[in-house]
């Protein structure tokens, strides 16, 4: 059996729903990180964004979902209670070219002994 490739002006709009999951780990530093390198995804929108707190001491961390250069999606900031889910606020009309990476920027760090998921949800638009 052989598959064919699909080209990406042939998938119909909302067709590729997909997530992806970051752990950010203890003692971790600010800065952005590739979750999705370029050309590995569509072009897609962000949905919805989810931080949830596994670990926390004293001040919370802020991030960003990001492309390459920066350009924010979402912004949210740790919750200072553990396994307690804070969805980050989206910003409207932001989207991800294919050659665009998605990236995660922990902004802030609160404290060193901060960890948590975030879970990122997008879907691929024409």
């Amino acid at each position: 059996m052989t598959l064919s490739k699909v080209d990406q002006n042939e998938l119909p709009e909302y067709l590729v729903p997909f997530s992806v999951v970051y752990m950010a780990t203890v003692a971790g530093a600010t800065g952005q990180v590739v979750l999705v390198a370029p050309g590995h995804h569509p072009k897609c929108r962000l949905v919805k964004a989810v931080i949830t707190s596994e670990a926390y001491s004293t001040a919370a961390d802020v991030y960003a979902i990001e492309d390459g250069d920066g350009n924010d999606a979402a912004t949210g900031t740790q919750s200072a209670t553990v396994n307690t889910p804070v969805t980050m606020t989206l910003v409207p009309g932001q989207y991800f070219d294919r050659n665009e990476a998605i990236c995660i920027n922990r902004t802030t760090v609160g404290n060193a002994a901060n960890a948590c998921f975030i879970l990122a949800q997008f879907e691929s638009i024409d």
